[in-house]
């Protein structure tokens, strides 16, 4: 079972459903509406009834989320997701048909850093395995001087080498 919320405004005919978590690909679910359901006049809804689909298979390329999904030039960004190429041939990245260098590689997870030279607006992030295909996801590019500085903690967890980095206040 996954758990859902559910919306139906006031003067509209469509209810929208948005599940707590994604939902599995390739996989049946059932949706019913019963109990509880009332028109705008109070009255319940009659014969509980059920909704049955089935989502996508998985795609050979797709990206699961993006960490963080905005973000300035030069800003790194971990790619989640899955058919992100082979270590002989791995996935190419691009912002806005701008190539992203990819710092890091696995097969579900890339690193990658924010092209400099991007204007500040949302651009598509471009995942490209040679092999099977591509996936996009919205990236959103921010005015340098309008983000906050200071101190951003960030827990990323990267294949490769164990790396750890400290910061004390008096930099030592």
């Amino acid at each position: 079972m996954v758990a859902v919320s559910s919306t139906l405004p006031v003067a509209s005919t469509t209810a929208t459903f948005t599940p707590a978590a994604p939902l599995a690909f390739d996989t049946t679910y059932e949706v019913e509406i019963g109990d509880g359901v009332r028109d705008l006049f109070g009255n319940e809804m009659g014969t509980p009834f059920t909704i049955t689909f089935t989502t996508e298979a998985q795609p050979p390329v797709y990206i699961d989320n993006l960490s963080p999904s905005q973000g300035i030039g030069g800003a790194l960004v971990v790619i989640n997701g899955a058919g992100f190429g082979t270590a002989g041939d791995p996935a190419t990245v691009t912002l806005g048909g701008v190539a992203a260098p990819v710092l890091e590689w696995a097969s579900d997870r890339l690193l990658i850093a924010v092209p400099l030279e991007l204007e500040p607006g949302p651009y598509d992030l471009v995942v490209t395995d040679p092999g099977s295909g591509t996936a996009t996801a919205l990236f959103t590019v921010l005015e340098a001087d309008k983000v906050a500085r200071g101190l951003e903690v960030a827990t990323v967890d990267l294949p490769g080498l164990p790396r750890v980095v400290e910061v004390s206040p008096d930099g030592k």
